[in-house]
């Protein structure tokens, strides 16, 4: 298959046309890479949504093979930061800057940190394992979840470990043999660029 991005996220003409060897090679408007989805208008809210889905899935699986009901909450918490949050979090320094929560953490004026953050598909997934787990409403307020437990949402809280990457890759030199890599030249041209994502870092 084969991506030509763009903001009109639309299958534009010169997609066409592509071949291997006699075959054509199908444009398309989205391809799952190494567990992450790419759209053409280079938007990772299907690769966060898809990301959702699968933590559910692992969170439900706890349910259906450990008798939860037995388990304290901190117990319970700590399955679902070690089974749970890393399924969730795949892969966070791509697609991290494109959620609710960090475009409002770049703001100067930023008063609704926790509000945002429920708004990303991830953090609801978060939401909802610590209501079950606690054993109120859905409808409960979000800030008495967090507070009752302790915690704070899972951006935040993958933020260093964003930070760290961007850090590793933008100070990247000959001297490590980075130049030569993939990823180093990518960054260095949207570096170049002056895109939003890197605006936001």
């Amino acid at each position: 298959n084969i991506m030509v991005f763009n903001r009109g996220s639309k299958i534009l003409q010169c997609a066409y046309g592509f071949k291997l060897g006699q075959l054509d090679i199908q444009p398309v408007k989205t391809y799952c890479y190494l567990g992450i989805v790419f759209a053409l208008n280079g938007s990772f809210k299907h690769a966060i949504n898809e990301l959702r889905k699968k933590a559910l899935r692992a969170f439900f699986s706890i349910r259906r093979i450990l008798d939860t009901r037995a388990l304290s909450t901190s117990t319970m918490l700590k399955l679902i930061d070690s089974l749970v949050k890393p399924v969730a979090m795949y892969s966070c320094q791509v697609w991290l800057h494109d959620t609710a929560i960090l475009k409002e953490l770049s703001k100067t004026d930023s008063t609704n940190i926790i509000k945002q953050a429920a708004r990303d598909g991830f953090e609801l997934v978060h939401l909802k394992m610590l209501k079950w787990t606690l054993g109120v409403h859905k409808k409960t307020n979000n800030n008495f979840c967090y507070g009752d437990t302790g915690r704070f949402p899972w951006a935040l809280s993958a933020l260093a470990q964003c930070v760290r990457y961007f850090t590793r890759v933008s100070l990247a030199t000959a001297d490590q043999g980075s130049v030569n890599t993939l990823i180093y030249h990518a960054f260095q041209e949207q570096k170049a660029l002056n895109l939003s994502w890197y605006r936001t870092w």
